[in-house]
Order: structure tokens, then sequence, then C-alpha cells
């Protein structure tokens, strides 16, 4: 992939997203084409400037040039690109989905180039008795666990480890302990000490669960498990974004039918719905308005909507509405007219 490759994709991909749609994005070398090559020429500095003064300086150049083509693209087409953090590519909901897919195939598919590194592994050793995504660690708390022999001692596994770290795992099965979040969301390529052998080698125990808990796959794949565990509880990234969506239209529907039951009042019995001065400032701003304030004080909600830029109490939007109503009145005329086998037309001289 490079990023011409990468601009002629999302180039195609552009129009078939959502109006002002957010696209995250991470810092991939073929995301990051800068629209402005960074000038490399050294610059003559006609005054004397401390080492801070030259930072601020070379900031204040780098942000002149701080422009990606994938962005100014975006912006061509009403989409925003929301960048994450260098080095944080964890945060995009894609890599839960990743990981998780990733995950599958190892745990259903055999490589049918090198069968022995396929996870066939852990039902060799027999522990079958490890946690899934369901499930979550399993970590069992026994009066005595087994007992192995190093040198002249014996050493046993101990469950004061699981206070200390919430993904370790322990197999009655294999005597022998697992790490939950690189079982699930590792690769076939990390050392599988903690994935498919187990770690049963207790006088070093202490050591060795130091050094893993510190590697930065492992904290990668306990990142991972992270956003699987908040997915569960609230649901995934989409799934509340789609949440807030769906009552965002319900409150713009609900505020739509309150401005539909003022015009609707105010038609029926016959009254003006603009005064005189519609200012803020005025006394009287006509029925309408009036109305709409009324309902700012008495219905919960009115208020957050109608103090907005956009609030569709414009008289352009009455006379829409009126105009739908007398449409709908129509229709229902004609339709009752169109079911009785005559009718009668009663008229006054009115021109």
């Amino acid at each position: 992939m490079n990023g011409d490759t990468f601009y002629d994709w999302f180039a195609n991909i552009l129009p078939l997203l959502r109006e002002n749609a957010v696209i995250v994005m991470d810092n991939a070398s073929y995301h990051s084409v800068k629209k402005h090559t960074f000038p490399i020429k050294a610059r003559v500095i006609d005054k004397p400037m401390v080492k801070e003064q030259l930072l601020d300086r070379a900031q204040i150049l780098k942000s002149q040039y701080n422009e990606y083509v994938i962005d100014e693209l975006a912006k061509s087409a009403n989409k925003t690109v929301l960048r994450l953090p260098p080095y944080h590519c964890e945060l995009n909901p894609i890599e839960l989905a990743v990981g998780v897919g990733e995950k599958l195939y190892e745990d259903n598919i055999d490589d049918p180039i090198n069968p022995s590194i396929n996870k066939i592994n852990v039902v060799e050793h027999n522990c079958n008795d490890l946690g899934n995504i369901e499930t979550g660690p399993i970590r069992p708390i026994l009066t005595a666990y087994p007992k192995t022999k190093f040198g002249s001692q014996f050493r046993s596994f101990s469950s004061e480890y699981f206070n200390t770290y919430k993904w370790l795992e322990y197999s009655i099965m294999c005597d022998a302990t697992f790490c939950y979040a690189c079982r699930m969301f590792g690769n076939k390529n990390m050392e599988d000490t903690w994935t498919t052998i187990g770690f049963n080698t207790w006088h070093k125990l202490s050591e060795r669960l130091k050094k893993h808990n510190t590697s930065k796959s492992h904290l990668t794949f306990v990142s991972k498990l992270a956003l699987s565990i908040l997915a569960k509880k609230s649901g995934s990234v989409l799934s509340q974004l789609s949440a807030v969506h769906q009552e965002e239209i319900k409150q713009n529907r609900n505020y739509i039918c309150h401005i539909i039951d003022i015009v609707l009042y105010l038609s029926k019995q016959g009254m003006a719905f603009r005064g005189h001065c519609e200012k803020t400032t005025s006394l009287n701003q006509g029925n309408f308005k009036e109305l709409c304030n009324m309902y700012v004080k008495s219905v919960p909600g009115f208020q957050n909507m109608h103090n907005r830029h956009v609030n569709y109490t414009s008289w352009k939007i009455q006379d829409e509405i009126i105009q739908l109503c007398a449409d709908e009145v129509n229709e229902i005329i004609v339709n009752e007219v169109s079911s009785v086998g005559f009718f009668a037309l009663m008229c006054d001289e009115a021109r």
C-alpha cells in the first residue's frame, strides 16, 4: 500500500459515506501524505536566538506544512478526518474487530503449509478449562495447588497473583498459567508461553509476570481486552453513535410536532401568526412567537431546540407547514367526495 493507491481508493469510498461523516484514521504513512513538502533547505537566521526561540520558530514553520492530502480530499466532500494520537492505533474501533477476527481465524483455520504451528497445542496439553471471550479468564481459587520439585524444594502456584494481574488465568488440567488477553487477541507470531503452552516454572513466575506485564505486545492486547469489556457493557462505538443519532431524531421530531400543533391551533382559531415587532426585546412578538415562548416554559426539552440557531420558527417555515396542512385537508375532502354518490356545493357572493 502506498499514498497514491490509498488516495484513489479513498476517493471512490467518499461518495458512499453519509454527509458530514467523521472518518477515524491512524497515522500510517500512506494516510499521512503531506499536501506540501516541508522545506529541508537551511534558512538564515538574521538575529541570535536561544534554543527555546529556535524551537518556537520551527513549530511555526511546521504548522504551515501540516496539511494532509487525504484530509483536504475529505473536506472537499464535506467529510471530516479525525486522526488518532501517534502510536495509539488501539483507539481505533476497527482494531478491536480485527483482533477478534484474527483470533477466530487462528482458532478455526489450520495452516496447510505448517500444521505444527496451528493452535492444536492447547488440545495436546489438554488445557480445555481456560476461559473464552464470553466467560472471561478462569481464575480458580484452590486451598492447595499441585507442587512441582525444583532442585531440593517443592513450588506451586499462588492465587495471590490474581490480585496483581487481572489478565492472569490458571489451568487446573495443565497446572500452568496463561495470559487471557494475549490468548484472546494475540497472534501466532508472538511467544506461545502465555498463549498455548502455559508457564509453570514456579520459582521464576514472579519475575516472568513482571516482564510480560510490561511488554509492548501484551499492553496492546490488554487495551483491546478493555475495549471489548467496554463494548459489552455500553455497546460498541457504532451502536453508541447509532443510539445517540436515534435519540436526536426523536427529539427533532417531537419539537417539530410541537411547532405543527401551534400552527394548527392558530389556523383553527383564525388568529394572526405574526406580530408588529417579533424581536426578542418586543413586549408582544405575535401569537406564534408568544406561543413558542410559552412552550419553552412548560414543555420539557423544547427550550434546548428553540434556542438553537436553526429552530424552524421563521415565516417561511410557518407558511410551508400551513401549505402542507392545507394540502392534507384538500386530500381528505377529495377522498370523501370520491367515496359518496353525490355532493353539493354552497357558495356565497364573495368575489
